[in-house]
Order: C-alpha cells, then structure tokens, then sequence
C-alpha cells in the first residue's frame, strides 16, 4: 500500500469516527492496535500526524470513546509523539491528540500526571512551533480553571515564568493564549499555600513585558480587543493586592 492510499485510508477513517457511535466501535471493531501502531511506528511523519487527528477526533466530546482510547493505551502513545517526533506537525497532532483525550474528562488526568503530562506542557510552551505553544496554553489554561488540584504541579514547573516569557512572541495568539492561562492561574490559585506562584507573578521580569506589550498595543492601530483585554486584566492583577484579589473576581 502506498503512502498516499494510506493517508486517504486515515482520511477516510477520521471523517467516520466524526460520528460519536462511530467513534465508540472503533475499538470493537479492532482499528485501535493498527491506529496506535501507526502513531508509534510509522516512518512518515505524515501518516503519525493523520493517526494522531484519527484519535482527537474519535474522542471528543465523547467520554465513551474517551475511555475506549485511554484503556487501549492511546494516551501514552500520544504523548510520546508529541514530546519527541521530530515533526513539528506530528507533534502538533500528538498534542492536539492529548488535549482531546483529556479536557472534560478527569479519569484521565491520573494518568497524563504519571505520563509527564505537565512536563510535556511545559516544554512545548518553549517550543519553535507557535501553533504548539499556543495549544500548550490553551490545555494548561483548562487545567487552571477546572482542575485546582493540579495547579501546584503547575506553578512548580513554572508555567507563569513561561506564560511571562510568551508575552514577548510575535504570534499574537500566542500571546492571548498565554495571557488567558495567567489570568486563569492568579483567579483559581491559593497565593497562601502556594508562595511560590505569587512571587512568579510578581517577578519584576513579568511586568516589564507586560508594560512592554501594553505599550506596543497601545501604539498599534489593528491590536485585537482581546489582547488588550486581557493585557489590562493582567495588569491590574499585578497592581498591589491585585494577585492576592483575583481569584475573588
């Protein structure tokens, strides 16, 4: 089978797991071994990428696929391609993968723990890819609004000095995705237990790329309302007893 059969194979696959009883016999129907293998083992970055998509497309919105997957190993699997594959769009599928596995679905954020998950986070917030970043923000900011469980593994890892870092991209989703996940972290974190985070937030290096960015906003005629939004939310935050009060708005 040729490569480009087999991508229009993945194609194909993926607009039918689009329907959710679809989705769910995927597994009954013994797709899941080939698909998780493609993932794990195919040489076309091209085709892991496809596979990745198959996965995030099955499982969301849909628990029972959620399940399906997670007890099949395809966290795992994911995971692993969007930490290390050497494509940055197979890494942006893998993640894409990830994200679609665990938002909304708590059973799984055991394992993306034990996984590395957060760390895989974190280091995609560095990554050369801006697209990667910004769905790193994106899934961090989920974690920070509806899991505070995991909001300490977060700050130890130092997703604010990364949110603070983002502020300088040149993407300006990048940096409303980073802005969001700041906001998200400072409304639900517990400043009193958790020390550490507020001395990120009041690091002198994040207020001056705030004000930095604040500044080029005001300058630029076409800057998005929603950036400037949440640069002057983020601003006030920071203002004295800001951070200690935004969890309270």
């Amino acid at each position: 089978m040729t490569l480009l059969t087999r991508c229009a194979s993945a194609e194909e696959l993926q607009d039918h797991v689009e329907d959710i009883d679809a989705a769910c016999d995927l597994s009954k129907v013994g797709g899941l071994p080939a698909l998780l293998g493609t993932i794990g083992g195919s040489p076309h970055a091209s085709l892991r990428a496809l596979a990745a998509e198959v996965v995030a497309t099955a499982v969301q919105n849909n628990p029972k696929a959620q399940q399906a997957l997670l007890d099949a190993g395809a966290l795992d699997c994911v995971l692993r391609l969007a930490r290390s594959d050497v494509d940055a769009g197979a890494r942006l599928k893998g993640l894409f993968a990830v994200s679609s596995l665990v938002r909304q679905f708590p059973p799984s954020h055991a394992p993306f723990r034990l996984g590395d998950g957060f760390g895989l986070l974190r280091a995609s917030m560095a990554d050369e890819d801006p697209r990667i970043q910004r769905r790193a923000f994106l899934l961090a900011r989920h974690f920070a609004s509806t899991c505070d469980a995991h909001l300490d593994t977060m700050v130890q890892l130092g997703f604010i000095r990364a949110g603070a870092a983002a502020l300088l991209s040149p993407k300006r989703d990048v940096r409303e995705s980073a802005l969001g996940m700041l906001l998200d972290v400072a409304r639900h974190v517990d400043f009193q237990a958790l020390p550490a985070a507020l001395d990120d937030f009041r690091h002198p290096a994040l207020a001056t790329r705030l004000h930095a960015l604040r500044s080029a906003l005001a300058e630029e005629e076409e800057a998005g309302a929603e950036e400037r939004d949440l640069a002057d939310r983020l601003a006030r935050m920071l203002a004295p007893g800001g951070a200690s009060d935004a969890a309270e708005e």
